[in-house]
């Protein structure tokens, strides 16, 4: 029987100045793909890519999820008044959620 593995990439961004440099999810993403491209070929990082798609898909619907469920509960506390407020902050929620791309 073979077992499947999981494996996880964590990366810490550090700084030198007091303002941090303008970076955006793309940038990183793109260093990323060609790091894995020069250490691992072409096959390695087709496979990254077509692990990560599918996981980024469900992390985002998560992070929708619970967004959701904050904003209703700040609804339920009467921090925000109006339903329009709701919905204002639930479609700008989804909108910068899904526009996370890998």
């Amino acid at each position: 029987m073979v077992r499947l593995k999981n494996r996880w990439l964590l990366f810490e961004i550090t700084y030198d100045s007091t303002r941090p440099p303008d970076l955006n999810l793309r940038d990183i993403s793109s260093v990323v793909k060609e790091s894995i491209s020069f250490n691992f070929g072409d096959v390695g990082l087709g496979s990254i890519l077509s692990s990560i798609s599918g996981t980024i898909k469900k992390c985002q619907l998560a992070a929708i999820e619970y967004d959701r469920q904050q904003i209703l509960a700040l609804k339920h506390a009467d921090k925000l008044k109006d339903d329009q407020d709701v919905d204002h902050l639930l479609e700008r929620s989804r909108r910068e959620i899904m526009a996370v791309e890998i």
